[in-house]
């Protein structure tokens, strides 16, 4: 066998299991259910579907929403899933994502996932997501706390203070290493081969517990699993270093240099400019809070096979990057800064001129909405304050959305809503001009006009690309009108926006304060009753009892409506201890009560 095998090999060695459903024991599990043959069929399906962690990341960017399956989406790379050949996947930035499913097996009642989250090396793991709420793990990966609001948090993936979820990483390196646990408990179908290079991924591990505790200890059923990673490392052309960035402008260098977007060599690239739009990009600018921010950072995550024109102009438009090619034939970019234009047309200089004031009420824009990532909703869509006038209904042809999933900022959104408002209330004119008065019209964003009366002293943005017509040495190009001041922001006009929702947590299950033992004679044996006050029709009440010199526990619960339990028989002169909880109708168990101990006598 080669030294460097796919992670993608397992599907076959496996005989299928993580495309067409792991064992019975797995599934198990995964549902925390029961097992019979009717549950099992439940749960297989249940489980091929998945569960998405963020219902509104199910909406979003039309890339999105074209890719998108019939729910839960997978499109938009928040859902794991499981096929046999999934296409590779990119990342940029910091990012929230799961993954797909490169392995699913069972053994010994433990599950074994691996979720490969990217086709490329990251910089790192920040954090891990276990059905949409973060925990901490220690160095070995054993998770030892769920950061979830839930009063009953605490008992969430651990069992006896031992965790019974583990997760693994691994960074994609070049020369991957492979997870020890499966070379060892999987030797028939895995092995030291089996090393993933260049695939980002982890590796969850997920023990069994009693039915008893298991909604307890796994409150979701199988939980589903996502990262928060420090993405690809891009090239920077101001160091010629690669490393971890959030720049947009290196994003979108990197997407021109990789196969899976323009695939250019890097002596077909004018890094003179990138390296500008990337210093512009990390430029300081002050948010409502008074805190500073870089202009043009964020991040996104796709698909080798999604269109690279969409995901450039996502880019594009977050960092306001305009690309052009360069007299030397060389791809190069305008930043997304104001740059005083260096080509004066004057009146002498226009062959054609036509002019659109663009100030119809009844079509105008009146308001720009904002949807864009917010890291404090654990990196999912979050709407914008409203550029404009807030009463003009979404669907108003007078309303635009700026719908970005690549801007993670509230101040960089608002920003971009300003500039969408400004271009699209701008006056428009279609011009023709000599050419040898603008001859290096094609390599600029912004130009000069006088042309009286409505043209004085005016600023230019190009729309597309001049065409150059031989016959007559002419160029003709469209633009709109901007104001010098286009790219001015002030920190008041950001606006304050509320803060974000708070996902309400669960209660945790009431515990029995109180109760009383009393021991009877029932015929030949003596039994103890417990009496207890019920909080909840809803609760089942539980009775522990064992003797304080060991043995096995055994329980009992109360009907119904009752407010005591009763025992099975008990040994005269024994000491028992006895305490009390409550499960709900999903299975989930309160604490414990304080033990109450007792000489077993009537």
């Amino acid at each position: 066998m080669p030294h460097a095998v796919a992670l993608g090999v397992a599907f076959v060695l496996s005989n299928g299991a993580a495309i067409l459903g792991a064992s019975v024991a797995t599934q198990a599990i995964l549902a925390g259910a029961a097992v019979s043959s009717v549950g099992v069929g439940i749960i297989g399906a249940g489980l091929s579907a998945g569960v998405g962690y963020a219902v509104k990341e199910l909406a979003g960017t039309q890339r999105r929403q074209s890719n998108a399956a019939p729910l839960p989406s997978v499109a938009d790379g928040k859902v794991n899933q499981r096929q046999s050949v999934p296409s590779r996947s990119f990342a940029y930035g910091l990012v929230r994502k799961a993954g797909d499913m490169m392995f699913l097996e069972e053994r010994d009642g433990t599950a074994y996932m691996i979720i490969a989250h990217a086709s490329h090396e990251i910089d790192g793991f920040v954090e891990h997501y276990l059905s949409d709420a973060a925990v901490e793990i220690d160095e070995d990966g054993n998770v030892i706390k769920s950061l979830s609001n839930d009063e009953d948090a605490s008992k969430y993936y651990r069992l006896s203070g031992k965790a019974k979820v583990i997760i693994k990483e691994r960074l994609g390196t070049p020369v991957g290493e492979p997870y020890s646990e499966l070379v060892t408990k999987f030797s028939d179908i895995w092995s030291d081969d089996h090393r993933g290079d260049n695939i980002a991924s982890t590796l969850v591990i997920c023990k069994s517990v009693s039915a008893q505790h298991h909604r307890t200890v796994y409150p979701h059923g199988y939980p589903t699993v996502t990262s928060l990673v420090r993405a690809k490392r891009v090239l920077d052309p101001r160091t010629d270093e690669v490393a971890f960035s959030r720049n947009l402008a290196l994003h979108r260098l990197d997407l021109l240099l990789s196969p899976y977007g323009g695939a250019l060599k890097p002596e077909r690239i004018n890094l003179e400019s990138w390296a500008n739009a990337a210093a512009v990009a990390d430029e300081q600018v002050t948010n409502f809070q008074g805190d500073q921010e870089p202009r043009y950072h964020g991040g996104l995550s796709g698909r080798e096979n999604n269109d690279p024109t969409e995901i450039a102009r996502l880019i594009d438009e977050a960092g306001e990057l305009l690309l052009y090619v360069d007299p030397q034939g060389k791809v190069a970019v305008h930043a997304g800064e104001w740059v005083e234009p260096d080509i004066h047309l004057k009146t002498a200089d226009i062959k054609e001129v036509a002019f659109l004031s663009n100030r119809n009420p009844n079509s105008n824009v009146k308001s720009v909405r904002g949807l864009w990532t917010n890291p404090e909703l654990n990196y999912t869509e979050d709407d914008a304050v409203i550029w404009g006038d807030p009463y003009v209904d979404e669907n108003d042809p007078r309303s635009r959305t700026v719908d970005n999933e690549c801007i993670q900022s509230h101040n960089h959104m608002r920003r971009k809503q300003k500039l969408k408002y400004i271009r699209a209330t701008a006056p428009r004119v279609r011009i023709v001009c000599d050419y040898f008065a603008s001859e290096n019209l094609p390599f600029r964003r912004f130009i000069k006009i006088t042309e009286p009366p409505h043209l004085v002293d005016a600023y230019l943005e190009l729309i597309g690309t001049p065409i150059l017509d031989l016959n007559n040495f002419t160029h003709q190009f469209e633009a709109i009108v901007v104001p010098k001041s286009l790219y001015d922001f002030e920190p008041e006009e950001e606006g304050e926006k509320g803060d974000p929702p708070q996902r309400i947590g669960s209660s945790a299950l009431p515990i029995v304060t109180s109760f009383t033992i009393a021991f009877e004679q029932q015929g030949q044996s003596l039994i103890a009753e417990a009496s207890f006050s019920r909080n909840s029709e809803a609760l089942t009440y539980e009775l522990e009892y064992m003797k304080t010199s060991g043995g096995a526990a055994k329980y009992a619960q109360a009907n119904d409506g009752e407010e005591a339990i009763e025992t099975e028989s008990l040994t005269a002169g024994v000491e028992y201890r006895f305490r009390m909880r409550t499960r709900s109708v999903f299975g989930q168990n309160s604490s414990w009560s304080n033990p109450v101990v007792l000489q077993a006598s009537t």
